[in-house]
């Protein structure tokens, strides 16, 4: 469930503000990971045999740990892959603008990638868009935990 404002593109401010999604899911992860600690910390610290409930919910936690970060990993792959697959892309474009001749044997004047404002702009924005979708699923499990866990039993 995303319940952050999607946010302009056409900003100026857009690629600075993309990073209020990934700090707010920080600040609200970090909220309910304490709520849950604070809830789970007398199951863990029992001093007696566990119920079946009780470790169907340890095994819970932990499973649901791993497969959070797994899945964190991944996304954080996949969106690292397409930026640096817009970087390239971006280097070509502006290779082609540049001329063929850049590129012909002999030729004293070289190729040269220099990244415009807009460009800094961008990489700002593939940076935020790493972190967002990275924390999305462990932000998930740890604000579905807390939802969970606050219910009356």
């Amino acid at each position: 469930m995303n319940h952050f404002p999607a946010l302009p593109a056409s900003s100026i401010a857009a690629p600075w503000l993309a990073w209020l999604r990934p700090s707010l899911m920080l600040t609200e992860m970090w909220l309910s990971a304490g709520f849950v600690i604070y809830q789970r910390m007398p199951l863990l610290l029992q001093n007696q045999p566990h119920s079946a409930k009780d470790q169907r919910e340890i095994t819970r936690m932990v499973q649901e740990k791993v497969e959070a970060a797994g899945e964190s990993a991944q996304a954080i792959g996949m969106q690292s892959m397409l930026a640096g697959m817009r970087f390239w892309t971006d280097m070509w474009q502006q290779s082609l603008r540049q001329g063929a001749s850049a590129f012909t044997p002999g030729n004293t004047r070289h190729f040269s990638y220099h990244l415009s404002p807009g460009q800094w702009l961008k990489s700002l924005q593939s940076g935020a868009r790493i972190a967002t979708h990275g924390l999305r699923p462990i932000h998930a499990r740890a604000t579905a935990n807390a939802r969970r866990l606050a219910k009356p039993r």
